[in-house]
């Protein structure tokens, strides 16, 4: 079944595609173990939640966290991402995070089969804002997706299984959004993006490829 047919019939059927930064969920939840595994990088639409939380040791939370329930206020979930690492000079493409770190949380959707959670970006502090996917037992956090320069990495959306098909559907929006990050690489990259983004009027949705077999 092509991608054109497999949207067609999600679209149609009861259960809609959501494209929003409040990432929400269509059932109850069954994850809520706190990851423990460090703080969120400098986001203004994170919340403090000094003491207002305990981690499954039973410590009070006092890190910036990125929260969100299921549309249905019965349940909440709750990440805090891989340990920051800001650097403390940018390096030699402008980054001012690393590029091996989530940096600004911006949309996440979690797989129940995949026990993965797929974080997306809109970031000041990378170049290029990335997706990345974080499997909650392994405890890996994989890159699988990067932007064009200035774009912002949203319109996540997991589906586990369709017609017998999994998909992540992803997108990215105002690419070339320039910003003082981008002064070591936009002289070189400006006329790539206006050559193939439109004169950054265009951007792209779709359906990532390699998940495995459920």
């Amino acid at each position: 079944m092509t991608d054109v047919q497999r949207a067609t019939t999600y679209t149609s059927a009861s259960v809609k595609i959501t494209y929003s930064d409040a990432s929400t969920k269509t059932q109850a939840l069954t994850y809520n173990t706190l990851f423990k595994t460090g703080d969120v990088l400098k986001n203004g639409s994170v919340s403090v939640i000094a003491g207002a939380f305990y981690d499954i040791n039973g410590n009070p939370i006092n890190r910036t966290v990125l929260m969100g329930d299921d549309g249905a206020n019965t349940g909440l979930f709750m990440f805090i991402a891989d340990k920051e690492k800001d650097l403390s000079t940018p390096d030699g493409v402008g980054n001012s995070a690393h590029v091996d770190k989530i940096s600004n949380v911006d949309n996440i959707k979690f797989s129940e089969e995949l026990r993965t959670l797929f974080i997306g970006e809109d970031s000041g502090q990378h170049v290029n804002n990335f997706l990345w996917a974080y499997n909650v037992d392994s405890k890996n956090l994989s890159r699988i997706l990067s932007v064009p320069a200035g774009g912002e990495a949203t319109g996540l959306e997991m589906v586990d299984s369709l017609n017998g098909f999994s998909d992540i559907l992803s997108n990215f929006q105002h690419t070339g959004d320039w910003g003082s990050i981008h002064n070591v690489i936009k002289a070189g990259v400006e006329p790539l993006i206006n050559a193939n983004w439109n004169n950054r009027n265009s951007a792209a949705v779709g359906c990532l490829s390699g998940l495995p077999t459920l």
